[in-house]
């Protein structure tokens, strides 16, 4: 039987799965409309923390444009999952569209919502 925090683990586990197939792993992305900011504009944001952290001499902050499934607002370094019952099927999403009545999309990042009947 497993316990909670076996099924939290696995969770993130999936989790982490699900967004590294929704990064486009090795696809460039066009950072030059994003800019540098200290907080990036709407639909990108900062890999600030991560491998490619890079911070500016004048303390601005390279912007990327968020992929398909993910969005950013307005003034904020961070990308986020497009929610269950939403998806983004463009780069540089400011917020998720809600799917279409009688569709859903059923896992975080999804970039198309499916028909609730064939």
């Amino acid at each position: 039987m497993m316990t909670s925090v076996t099924r939290f683990v696995l969770f993130l586990i999936s989790l982490t799965l699900i967004i590294a197939s929704k990064t486009g792993a090795g696809e460039k992305i066009a950072a030059a409309e994003c800019g540098a900011a200290a907080l990036c504009p709407g639909g990108c944001y900062s890999r600030r923390g991560s491998a490619q952290d890079v911070v500016l001499e004048n303390g601005t902050v390279p912007c990327t444009q968020v992929g398909k499934g993910f969005y950013s607002s307005d003034k904020n370094n961070s990308r986020y999952l497009c929610e269950i019952g939403t998806y983004s099927d463009i780069n540089n999403a400011e917020a998720c569209e809600r799917c279409p009545s009688r569709s859903y999309s059923v896992e975080p990042g999804s970039v198309d919502c499916e028909p609730l009947f064939r």
